[in-house]
């Protein structure tokens, strides 16, 4: 009884999620926001953490099963001065960019940036607007915490679907960098 209940399933999710979609479409539209914040304790001060994270010569972390599936890998960052103001761009597998600028620079306890422009596909119903980084050290001075989050705007539907994938592709993105970081910090 239960593969044929699993195919009624299969065969109207499309249906549901169709219905959920037109549903959404008539009581909403336009752009909605997503916040995801990840964090990582490493070894050091926020002055070497925020060395390792504000410019990056080639991003070596842990790459999650959707970068195998097409999310976008980012391999450097380069930064173009210090301060408000100054440039970071971030460079993709497949060449493609994220151009951001520098909004908060409070060294070495906060950066924020917002992005510019992107070479990314999807532009016309994903949009990145922006990270931060914020270091803390710990009370006994032998470690840092690092906090980062993302902020996206999505207008693909139906939300509840999609806001879950959203937020699973900046953990992983997350993932990534932060691993990145502690790999960095240990030396290796």
């Amino acid at each position: 009884h239960a593969a044929p209940m699993a195919v009624v399933f299969f065969l109207s999710a499309p249906f549901l999620l169709g219905g959920a979609a037109w549903s959404e479409t008539r009581h909403f539209s336009g752009w909605r926001e997503l916040s995801v914040t990840s964090e990582i304790t490493v070894p050091g001060s926020p002055e070497q953490a925020w060395r390792a994270l504000e410019e990056i010569e080639t991003v070596e972390g842990e790459r999650s099963w959707m970068h195998a599936v097409g999310l976008p890998i980012p391999t450097s960052c380069e930064l173009t001065g210090s301060g408000v103001g100054s440039r970071r761009v971030c460079v993709m597998a497949d060449g493609d960019e994220i151009r951001q600028v520098i909004t908060a620079w409070d060294f070495p306890n906060r950066f924020e940036m917002d992005v510019t422009d992107t070479t990314l596909h999807g532009r016309k119903w994903l949009k990145i607007e922006g990270a931060s980084y914020d270091f803390f050290l710990s009370e006994d001075g032998s470690e840092t915490r690092v906090v980062r989050v993302s902020t996206i705007s999505s207008t693909l539907g139906p939300a509840f679907y999609w806001r879950y994938w959203e937020r699973k592709t900046l953990e992983a993105e997350h993932r990534l960098v932060l691993s990145h970081l502690e790999r960095e910090v240990h030396g290796e």
